[in-house]
């Protein structure tokens, strides 16, 4: 068993280097961090450490998840390194740019929310991914996510999107979230058999004409937009929605509570289902 050190052969940031010395080092005489230790693990999670890149993950080949959110990442430099990543979150890190997370062809759950990121290209080949968070990004191209045909939850508020047509082919999909967006046709999401609960909050739509074909839909935030006519209308037509959110008092009468719960519970489910295999 080789031992890892703190210096340039080994890992070279000493507070990352006493953060994984104490979780996995071992030693009669004084702990020790060694590679066949760091083999073995699958869950690692380092927040609010400042690491800036990910050079140490060549220590850690057996990684499932990957928890380093609220960094300093400027570069994802080292995702080779684990081939069986699952699950990958890396929100709120300083990062603009995602080329490397085009290695992780295993990934099902990724989180890049908060980062500048434009550029969804290097996500387009990763066709087992089932949930997306890209929230508060800087995103207006959704096209390279159009052979994500597994996504089941997409989650991208706050951005600059305004065509939905890379929907056309994820019939899997239950929940989306584009609220805050430029978003005025929403013919695609009608196309869509399993959607269950969308949020459109702040966009730029003006009828919802169509979603009374979505019987199974239970829950619809449209607050924030410019919908035409009488709203009553809207009301007796959608009657079958059981949290439909027209306005303002709409929304703070329901408090979201459910929404948030929803997303909350499909990404526990996950983790459970990743944890037991």
């Amino acid at each position: 068993m080789a031992v890892i050190n703190n210096d340039e052969y080994g890992i070279q940031d000493p507070q990352l280097y006493e953060l994984l010395l104490d979780k996995f080092g071992n030693g009669m005489f004084g702990k020790k961090l060694r590679d066949e230790a760091l083999a073995e693990v699958k869950d690692l999670t380092i927040v609010n450490t400042q690491i800036s890149d990910l050079s140490f993950l060549r220590f850690f080949p057996n990684l499932v998840q990957l928890d380093v959110h609220s960094n300093e990442l400027v570069s994802l430099m080292g995702l080779g390194f684990v081939p069986q990543l699952r699950r990958l979150k890396i929100s709120d890190n300083p990062l603009m740019k995602i080329t490397s997370v085009r290695d992780c062809v295993s990934l099902e759950v990724l989180d890049i929310s908060g980062c500048a990121v434009s550029d969804l290209t290097p996500l387009s080949n990763l066709t087992n991914l089932k949930l997306l968070r890209a929230s508060n990004c800087n995103v207006s191209d959704m096209e390279p996510l159009s052979d994500l045909v597994k996504l089941e939850l997409l989650v991208a508020d706050h951005n600059h999107i305004n065509d939905l047509k890379f929907l056309r082919h994820m019939e899997a999909l239950s929940e989306v979230d584009f609220g805050y967006n430029q978003i005025e046709n929403v013919f695609s999401l009608l196309r869509l058999p399993m959607l269950t609960r969308i949020n459109l909050e702040y966009n730029a739509i003006d009828t919802l004409r169509g979603f009374q074909t979505m019987e199974d839909l239970c829950y619809l935030n449209v607050r924030g937009n410019r919908l035409s006519g009488d709203l009553n209308v809207w009301y007796d037509t959608l009657f079958f929605v059981e949290q439909l959110i027209l306005t303002e008092d709409d929304y703070h009468y329901q408090m979201d509570e459910d929404y948030e719960a929803s997303l909350y519970e499909y990404e526990h489910k996950e983790q459970q289902e990743g944890d037991s295999q």
